[in-house]
């Protein structure tokens, strides 16, 4: 009866370890996705007036900006809450990701959630992007719910193998 229900432990731990592996996963692909399309669109764009809101909501799925008096029901997975014209000719858009896992395994489930905001940097033309971390505005931190755990948009980037990119 004890080895029955210490297998019962090892198959929780097990469940809850790969729900909070895929959360983690989640979060460092749709950053992997985002730094893409990042890319692609300063590359084709000579300046930030020539960026849409529809390349915003293609890119970044919801366009937070107005996140201090709008509710934030729209996102899904990841927003645009700022974005920023560097003196130095880069472009700084601030962003937010949260992905949710739910797993079972017979009488056995979880859920878990992780978010992240951070900075990704660069110059029209193309080139290399640079990411940072960023504390999330509390509005985004509720957002992710209480359950959720925050994660370092760089070092989780790294433990999955994304590449971060390097100044630009």
């Amino acid at each position: 009866m004890l080895i029955a229900g210490l297998a019962g432990c090892d198959s929780g731990q097990r469940i809850y370890e790969e729900a909070v592996t895929a959360a983690e996963q989640g979060v460092a692909l749709s950053l992997e996705n985002t730094t893409a399309q990042i890319s692609d669109l300063l590359a084709e764009r000579s300046a930030a007036t020539e960026i849409s809101t529809e390349d915003i909501s293609a890119i970044f799925l919801a366009d937070a900006r107005g996140y201090e008096t709008e509710p934030l029901d729209a996102i899904q997975t990841r927003a645009l809450f700022d974005m920023t014209e560097n003196s130095d000719g880069s472009l700084t858009f601030s962003i937010f990701i949260v992905d949710s896992v739910y797993r079972a395994s017979g009488l056995t489930t979880t859920s878990q959630s992780r978010y992240s905001c951070g900075e990704i940097t660069g110059r029209f033309g193309g080139g290399a992007l640079s990411v940072e971390d960023l504390d999330c505005p509390p509005v985004f931190q509720q957002r992710a719910g209480d359950e959720s755990v925050y994660l370092s948009m760089t070092a989780n980037a790294e433990k999955y193998g994304v590449s971060v990119g390097t100044s630009p």
